[in-house]
């Protein structure tokens, strides 16, 4: 059986969620079974809908699940054709091995999340889905805030613009709080290092307003 699973993955802005909505509308059109789930942590969509920063939106159904187990679950118990899985990084890692079930009995998965968090660690639930050989990968990437090279990162700034750093105590999710910009690797960089030009700052604040 040719299994057909697919993984958007990349920074913040790099058109993961349009992907997955492209996609997704398209099973609609086929006339497919379709259900996208997204994480009951991640509030900042109203109830029930999907939608990307550009405007486009799924036209289905759209589910909010606590876990990896409830997507299995109504998977199953609905007879899916497909499915699509937004904000994948804020759900259990065991999300993996669902993926890889579900693909098993002839769903086609598609998994749209976060790589890395603004200082550069590793999502754990992208991380195993990544590691799927079932799973095909895209990698998308953004333009930079501060130079407008190829982003592949994401950093975060505070209410008075400070820019998150290792040294700071932070959580590998927190979710709507503060300010956040697509960087390059070398902006990126400075960023972590506290050597981010003033001229870049300017830049990246300027790009949220």
């Amino acid at each position: 059986m040719d299994i057909k699973s697919y993984c958007h993955t990349g920074c913040m802005g790099s058109g993961k969620t349009g992907e997955l909505i492209r996609a997704c509308n398209l099973h609609l059109r086929a006339g497919r079974n379709i259900i996208v789930f997204r994480p009951q942590i991640d509030n900042r969509l109203p109830e029930g809908t999907l939608k990307d920063k550009n405007g486009m939106e799924f036209k289905g159904l759209v589910l909010t699940v606590k876990d990896s187990q409830e997507v299995l679950v109504i998977a199953l118990r609905e007879k899916l054709r497909a499915l699509g899985v937004d904000e994948g990084q804020f759900f259990d890692p065991l999300l993996a091995k669902v993926l890889e079930q579900l693909a098993g009995e002839g769903i086609i998965c598609t998994y749209a999340g976060l790589d890395t968090d603004y200082i550069g660690r590793a999502f754990p639930t992208t991380k195993e889905v990544l590691c799927s050989p079932e799973i095909k990968v895209f990698r998308w990437k953004a333009i930079c805030d501060s130079c407008g090279s190829n982003a592949t990162r994401s950093i975060k700034r505070l209410n008075d613009h400070r820019i998150v750093t290792p040294e700071m105590d932070s959580e590998l999710i927190e979710i709507g709080e503060g300010q956040y910009n697509s960087v390059c690797y070398v902006c990126f960089m400075e960023a972590m290092k506290g050597t981010l030009s003033e001229e870049k700052l300017i830049k990246l604040i300027n790009k949220n307003n």
